[in-house]
């Protein structure tokens, strides 16, 4: 299908590039040091992300495909190697040693950050606390629960919204919070052992086979790579990072001293306003915005793809407008829409690998074994760890209170657009944040409330914290790390071993740093953007499901069903015509909430590019590399050093995103 399908051009973005990404011949192993030094950085980089994501909304540094704090401690970390280097050279850490360390920071985002361990505990207290007279829930979902699942303790979860002085350890707080926490989170790591596994059946298919351009993982190459080879060296890289660092410098001046001269423009800003009258007021909350570091990744996008965002997008407010001026439709049907999308990317990714999966369990798997034969173990292993992490995430949702014949779909909705993520990632790098696209939402959707039940509709709810944005979703990191050792001549059994190490440390720190911030400040008090919406999302939606009862929804299934023949018919295309310009991801991305931000840096990552390939062809493509790099690495590096001013100073401060 046209999803599976990988461009000549993207390739071209993969091998072309300069940034040292051919294998090495010779393994590098991963060395204690390395893991050492990335242990002992995961600590703070955990407690940075709540500071700045929970306690001061500074920035959803989490919420971007490239994390923002692994960057920065990669770029520090660079410094002092190239310091080390000239002081005592054989010290020096090598490609492999700084990717290692990048990986377990990266790691600790994905569990620490906007929609994981966060989430959880937004919701693990949320029933208790927020149950009154007038919802009555303590009536209404009696049954429905089991008792291990939530806390159950108003009088002590009130003292984590308020804050308290008592210790996160001491024994009534260890009382309030183990047994629930400890059930969650022995789920939340079969869930990711689950992924993990899965993507290391998936490695090298996409990485060798498919040869997936992985952008994300562009920046943190360029950074490591060896000698004269990396990014650091070019000028071009240094223009640009100079370039994004003063206009965040000068518009976080401006927050503090509005004198200094800022340029407002390249954050969100809000262009519905200028559309007053009918229908052209369709286009109300249209926002623009021109952030570096996007501009940055849409240019390691493939062509058709960067275009398929924005034009989608343009034909989405399109759509609005002919709706307000027809007055055919009541809705847009938009998150019915892009699930419908996804889901056929779900179908057609799987149908195109049914040829090269049986290869891979026949004569390929014999010369692979023959050539790498403790590889090939670990991925039998995995692949076995998949089925068995499947029926156990099924398993725990039947204890739960589902019913098996909807815990089976729901989990294979759910990690199938956890596959369907990490594919558009390694094709596109673009942000996923597919809010809409959400298992518990498409089942009402196509069943109605009473065909499910109350007591599945209230276990689908609770795992709503699980897959609500999918932002720092776990799977899509892992393959690129794997990408990232194949790079730099790690081996694959030693890459899944440091990530099962680092994910195992990382759940750990994502649970008490998300305890230990709201305990200190108070989760209602002084938390300025604590998760308690996540849990009434959760509840509140489960209760006007269970008063308001509601039949499948028929406009909701005919935009599901038109969602998947557009995406189909698109792809069909893509195999037809080639250079065919529109991509069925770009749809399901610009259809869900992904694009909002990003339309039009996605719009002149495209331009420049287009330009570029069409007067100076790839030769000036790749010369130009290093300064589209260093939009990203500019923004990124300034907008980390705001966050850490205004944690220091206990102040709000400029936020490069959003």
């Amino acid at each position: 299908m046209g999803v599976a399908e990988q461009s000549h051009e993207t390739s071209l973005i993969t091998s072309d590039a300069g940034l040292a990404q051919v294998t090495q011949t010779r393994k590098s192993p991963i060395t204690a040091r390395a893991v050492l030094i990335g242990l002992l950085l995961m600590v703070p980089n955990a407690y940075w992300i709540v500071m700045m994501e929970v306690r001061w909304q500074l920035l959803d540094g989490t919420c971007l495909p490239l994390f923002v704090t692994p960057v920065f401690t990669l770029l520090l970390v660079s410094g002092f190697n190239a310091a080390l280097s000239k002081l005592a050279p054989r010290a020096r850490l090598t490609a492999a040693e700084l990717v290692t360390i990048y990986v377990m920071q990266v790691v600790v985002c994905c569990f620490t950050g906007h929609d994981t361990i966060a989430n959880l505990i937004g919701t693990i207290a949320h029933k208790v606390r927020n149950t009154t007279l007038d919802n009555r829930w303590d009536e209404l979902f009696a049954g429905l629960f089991p008792d291990w699942m939530w806390v159950n303790n108003k009088e002590l979860v009130d003292e984590f919204y308020q804050g308290t002085s008592d210790s996160l350890f001491s024994p009534p707080i260890i009382a309030l919070w183990q047994k629930p926490l400890l059930i969650w989170c022995g789920f939340f790591a079969m869930f990711c052992a689950t992924l993990l596994s899965m993507a290391a059946v998936l490695r090298r298919s996409w990485i060798e086979h498919d040869r997936l351009s992985f952008p994300i993982v562009q920046l943190p190459l360029g950074i490591t790579a060896p000698g004269k080879q990396t990014v650091l060296s070019d000028p071009l890289f240094w223009t640009a990072f100079g370039m994004a660092a003063v206009v965040s410098l000068m518009n976080g001046l401006n927050l503090f001293y509005p004198a200094v001269p800022s340029f407002p423009r390249v954050k969100i800003t809000d262009i519905g306003r200028y559309f007053q009258n009918p229908p052209m007021n369709a286009l109300g909350g249209t926002q623009i915005s021109a952030y570096p570091f996007a501009v940055g990744l849409a240019y390691f996008l493939p062509t058709d793809l960067s275009f398929s965002c924005w034009f989608f997008f343009l034909l989405r407010k399109t759509q609005q407008v002919w709706r307000a001026a027809s007055g055919r439709w009541t809705q847009d049907y938009f998150g019915e829409q892009s699930a419908g999308a996804w889901l056929f990317l779900i179908v057609a990714m799987l149908w195109a690998s049914r040829k090269q999966l049986r290869r891979l369990s026949a004569r390929v798997l014999q010369e692979e074994s023959a050539r790498e034969p403790r590889e090939m173990a670990w991925r039998k292993v995995c692949g076995c760890l998949v089925i068995l992490g499947f029926c156990g995430m099924v398993a725990f949702a039947r204890a739960a209170g589902m019913s098996i014949e909807l815990a089976v779909p729901f989990f294979l909705l759910t990690v199938g657009l956890g596959i369907a993520l990490s594919r558009v990632r390694a094709e596109m790098g673009s942000p996923h944040e597919i809010y809409f696209v959400q298992p518990r939402d498409i089942l009402v959707t196509v069943m109605g409330t009473r065909a499910i039940g109350k007591r599945n509709l209230a276990g689908m709810s609770a795992f709503y914290w699980l897959n609500r944005g999918n932002r720092n979703h776990p799977m899509p990191n892992y393959l690129e790390a794997f990408k990232l050792a194949q790079a730099t001549g790690i081996s694959g059994g030693s890459m899944l071993k440091l990530l099962a190490f680092s994910s195992a440390v990382a759940l750990v720190l994502g649970v008490l740093s998300n305890l230990h911030v709201p305990y200190i400040y108070g989760g209602a008090s002084k938390t300025l953007y604590f998760k308690s919406w996540v849990g009434a999302e959760t509840f509140n939606k489960l209760q006007d499901w269970l008063v308001n009862a509601q039949p499948p929804n028929k406009g909701g299934i005919e935009a599901l069903t038109g969602g998947a023949i557009v995406a189909g018919v698109l792809s069909a295309l893509r195999l037809r015509f080639a250079g065919f310009p529109f991509h069925p991801a770009g749809y399901a991305l610009a259809t869900s909430f992904a694009l909002d931000y990003f339309w039009f840096p996605f719009f002149l990552g495209w331009f420049a590019k287009a330009v570029i390939l069409r007067w100076g062809g790839q030769a000036a493509h790749r010369r130009m590399v290093p300064f589209f790099l260093g939009l990203v690495a500019g923004d990124y590096t300034m907008g980390a050093l705001w966050t850490l001013w205004g944690i220091c100073r206990g102040v709000q401060t400029y936020r490069m995103y959003i």
